[in-house]
């Protein structure tokens, strides 16, 4: 690939980003505003400026559009790298990305409408990407517990992996009652207090001992 077509193929890229970029903006206002069921791909279009056929080149359908905050979302653990931190101590370090987590719906200006059709879409469909061990927020948080096992802080009878899963699963746990609750009640103060409580199962208390 000759630097013009490198030129050409990036302007595309960027062009196609900025289109789904504008496409989930519109559409997550649009939810906000109607409600998830009273939008249609249509409006969505409409308000836009883009064709239904693009639509359909970027996604699927409507739960599609707020599944892809999950990738969106990685993008903001990539940028941060907390796991590298240096200021932070290793249950900083997680409570920080689980604040990220548990902050997502305002990140991206989400009604609880929105947030409860997010979860119910994880129940229905095949893409398992919200599960990946691929995905940034997971792999960050695992290095960061693993790290900790070497340095001493966290207890080593559970592997990392282990203890990262039982921790992501507490923390969709908090997310889930926030939606049963209607999303009525601070689930960042809320769920940093309850996940700090949470770390202390697999806090490393020989050390302190000795």
């Amino acid at each position: 690939m000759d630097n013009k077509e490198k030129d050409i193929y990036e302007y595309r890229h960027l062009q196609a980003s900025q289109t789904r970029d504008k496409i989930f903006t519109t559409a997550t206002e649009l939810f906000n505003e109607l409600g998830f069921d009273k939008v249609t791909i249509r409006e969505i279009c409409k308000k836009a400026e883009v064709a239904l056929g693009t639509f359909y080149l970027h996604f699927k359908s409507k739960h599609e559009i707020l599944y892809d905050i999950y990738h969106k979302a990685d993008n903001i653990f990539e940028y941060n790298q907390i796991s590298e931190r240096k200021d932070l101590d290793v249950f900083e370090k997680i409570i920080e990305l689980i604040k990220i987590q548990l902050s997502i719906s305002f990140i991206f200006h989400l009604k609880s409408d929105a947030i409860k059709q997010l979860y119910a879409y994880q129940l229905e469909s095949d893409n398992k990407y919200f599960l990946s061990e691929d995905r940034k927020f997971f792999k960050q948080l695992n290095k960061v517990v693993e790290d900790a096992q070497l340095d001493g802080e966290i207890r080593k009878d559970i592997s990392s992996h282990d203890i990262s899963w039982r921790i992501l699963r507490f923390s969709r746990g908090i997310i889930f009652d926030w939606c049963l609750h209607n999303c009525d009640y601070d689930i960042v103060t809320f769920g940093i207090q309850e996940i700090a409580f949470y770390l202390q199962c697999f806090r490393n208390i020989s050390r302190n001992i000795s």
